[in-house]
């Protein structure tokens, strides 16, 4: 049975920023330890995506119908810049990315509830260029640089594939040809 003194104001706060304290530790580790290493014949898929303008709660549900037909596929979604790592895109078959530069979308936070909206994480820092490009080149993984991707910022990125960025202009036809019917990520796709 819990006292009067336990109950105390001042003993419920102290216990309460006790708990989330240990809460928001316990959800920083195990976040890591969310993703596993991709199983055999299992396809993985590492989206990173949503801006201002473009929310990723939308295209990740467009993501998921599209992609999750896929079988075997698996698909995580980066919701914070910091968490796209070396270790996540390590056995990844596919990166998608459709960020600008800049900080995370200012629609997202961990917190349930903000009286002043946290900055989030930045995008296309020198670790996640190194990690991507090491993947794409020493491991094949293949990356989707899709819309806003263009808009980096980063002269290396631009180069690496093969852009120059400009604005927005009239809608025009795109024409993909000879997909890789044996490869799981186009396999299926006419």
């Amino acid at each position: 049975m819990i006292s009067r003194k336990q109950l105390s104001r001042r003993n419920v706060l102290k216990t309460g920023i006790v708990s989330l304290a240990s809460a928001s530790i316990a959800t920083k580790k195990s976040h890591a330890a969310v993703v596993k290493p991709k199983a055999p014949g299992e396809t993985k898929i590492v989206a990173v995506m949503g801006d201002y303008w473009h929310p990723a709660a939308s295209q990740e549900q467009h993501v998921r119908q599209i992609l999750g037909k896929i079988n075997r596929a698996k698909i995580y979604f980066v919701l914070a810049s910091s968490y796209l790592t070396a270790e996540l895109l390590s056995d990844a078959d596919l990166l998608i990315t459709a960020r600008y530069s800049g900080a995370d979308s200012p629609s997202w936070t961990p917190e349930p509830v903000v009286e002043t909206r946290p900055r989030g994480d930045q995008i296309w820092t020198d670790a996640h260029i190194k990690a991507i490009f090491d993947n794409v080149e020493n491991r094949g993984m293949g990356w989707m640089a899709v819309h806003c991707t263009i808009f980096s910022g980063r002269k290396e990125i631009e180069d690496f594939i093969g852009i120059e960025p400009i604005l927005h202009q009239e809608i025009q036809p795109v024409i993909v040809r000879e997909l890789n019917q044996a490869h799981p990520i186009t396999k299926g796709i006419k």
